[in-house]
């Protein structure tokens, strides 16, 4: 069954849950793993994979928007899901994707902000209602 896992930041800004969904996402390629991200919309696609290109001077964490480019670690999806991977899901949309239970792992990320505490705690009832395990991490700094 799915493991789900909510990291919740104190912090309150879009950007600081960016940031952090990016070191998820590098922790969990360099532990050899294939990340899914699932965004609202190709826009919302864009900007994270700028940010992707650029959030630490030192690193980068090859990736491609919706399987367009060949195989790569790291996949962003907006609309749509092609089965490649099975291996982590980070949801950074404001639904839960149909396709989310394929995974081994789900991590939702959490910042200080109305919509963003409202939408993820929907989510969290949700994967709690369907008895999916739940973990919930508390981030400092």
């Amino acid at each position: 069954m799915t493991r789900v896992d909510f990291y919740v930041l104190q912090q309150d800004s879009a950007i600081a849950r960016l940031h952090y969904a990016c070191r998820l996402t590098e922790k969990a390629m360099n532990h050899g793993h294939h990340i899914v991200i699932a965004v609202d919309d190709e826009a919302q696609a864009i900007s994270l994979s700028e940010y992707l290109w650029s959030f630490k001077p030192e690193s980068f964490l090859p990736h491609q928007l919706q399987y367009k480019e060949g195989p790569a670690p790291i996949v962003l999806v907006w609309d749509e899901d092609k089965d490649q991977y099975h291996d982590i899901l980070i949801n950074l949309s404001s639904k839960i994707p149909d396709w989310f239970s394929r995974f081994q792992r789900v991590m939702e990320v959490v910042v200080q902000e109305t919509e963003c505490l409202a939408l993820t705690r929907s989510h969290f009832q949700f994967y709690r209602d369907r008895g999916y395990p739940l973990k919930s991490h508390t981030v400092q700094g």
